[in-house]
């Protein structure tokens, strides 16, 4: 490590919950997106849309813990007819940033997001997974929504609102991130988040997922460092989740899972994203459980408030459920803030060689590589880069 690594990797290092929180519309959309979470209820027709009560009700729960940030999610909330009247009521309560991801296809309609900035929308995170538009459709499983799409950016650009791109990188489309990254490059985004593909939950054993699971993580290693080295320098904030440290060694910085995410500011408070998603209920029992098999090395390190340390709890039973580490992970100096691999991936192809680090000091600090190239994004960081800065750290 740098004397800055060494410093950032200090006990005293302040680890705050984003202040953004996810407020679900419902699972109801207008693609049928291969990779989805919700495919299976989507396509039985088990996906439904929430009452404006209820969702009313999550922005409300949100502002009472303090946040100051929405991102409205689904399924697709454009397709709620009461949309641009929630996001007027998110902002009468008080969010400064109001957001949406979005598939876009509502969004090539000019004068609906004029509406929709009216009501005080102000960011955007378009899913955007090709710059070739018959990967994209056949991915989306619509024709035409990569027009609609590339209609819906240019849209939003010239009200001048912020925007931010997702691509979900499959076997469909990970040898061509190179032009990709390009082509979202030119729309001048603030961030783009290349998002490795990972069957959980509900589409774990969906046949339909076959034709664009990847089965090596050495290549989509390859493929994805590859295309972030060309463009990391040209694109404000690259971000790449889920996807185990080494098998992207020299762009740490770039990575973010589970244990980086609750720290991030474009990201969602964890515990607010479980209890919306799953129930309150399950919230409780998750950060019972994660303070049973937390590591008391994370659960001491780092200057934090009870809540934060509560989310810490609830991450570590959800990164337990969900990933596994191979046995080789015990010997690596990152092995306290990488989730390893998702159990649908091992079940699947068993466990893929992994390159431990071996020659460092152990990583206790999350978010730790982020310190060296985007402190302002991670709450806590930027103030403690201060103190550094001038210390002569």
């Amino acid at each position: 490590m740098n004397d800055r690594e060494t410093w950032f990797n200090r006990f005293w290092h302040r680890r705050i919950i984003s202040p953004r929180m996810i407020c679900y519309t419902g699972f109801a959309c207008n693609l049928r997106c291969r990779f989805c979470y919700y495919l299976e209820s989507l396509e039985c027709g088990r996906a439904k849309n929430r009452t404006v009560g209820q969702i009313r009700r999550q922005l409300r729960m949100g502002r009472r813990f303090g946040k100051t940030q929405v991102e409205f999610t689904g399924g697709e909330p454009t397709i709620v007819k009461e949309f641009p009247a929630l996001v007027a009521y998110a902002r009468e309560l008080g969010y400064r940033e109001i957001g949406l991801i979005t598939n876009g296809l509502r969004m090539a309609d000019a004068a609906y997001c004029r509406e929709l900035q009216a009501a005080g929308l102000n960011d955007l995170l378009f899913s955007f997974h090709s710059y070739d538009a018959g990967i994209h459709d056949w991915l989306t499983q619509v024709p035409g929504s990569h027009d609609k799409l590339v209609q819906a950016v240019e849209n939003v650009r010239a009200l001048g609102m912020s925007f931010r791109f997702n691509s979900v990188v499959t076997a469909a489309n990970s040898k061509v991130l190179d032009p990709h990254l390009r082509f979202l490059a030119g729309f001048g985004p603030r961030s783009v988040n290349l998002i490795v593909f990972n069957p959980s939950e509900e589409t774990a054993d969906n046949a339909s997922h076959d034709a664009i699971r990847f089965t090596s993580y050495d290549a989509i290693g390859a493929d994805v460092a590859e295309a972030v080295g060309g463009w990391r320098d040209r694109i404000p904030v690259l971000n790449v989740r889920f996807i185990p440290f080494c098998f992207m060694k020299g762009f740490e910085a770039h990575i973010r899972d589970y244990w980086q995410a609750i720290y991030e500011a474009k990201e969602w408070d964890p515990i607010l994203h479980m209890g919306y998603r799953k129930g309150f209920w399950r919230v409780a029992a998750a950060l019972v459980a994660g303070v049973v098999i937390s590591p008391l090395t994370l659960a001491r390190y780092g200057r934090k408030s009870p809540y934060a340390l509560a989310c810490e709890c609830m991450q570590a039973f959800r990164v337990r459920l969900l990933f596994r580490q191979p046995a080789a992970c015990r010997r690596c100096a990152l092995r306290l803030i990488c989730c390893g691999f998702h159990r649908d991936f091992l079940k699947q192809y068993g466990e893929p060689e992994v390159h431990p680090y071996e020659d460092r000091p152990l990583v206790r600090n999350p978010v730790l590589f982020a310190a060296s190239r985007y402190p302002e994004k991670f709450p806590g960081l930027a103030a403690d880069a201060a103190i550094i800065d001038r210390q002569g750290g």
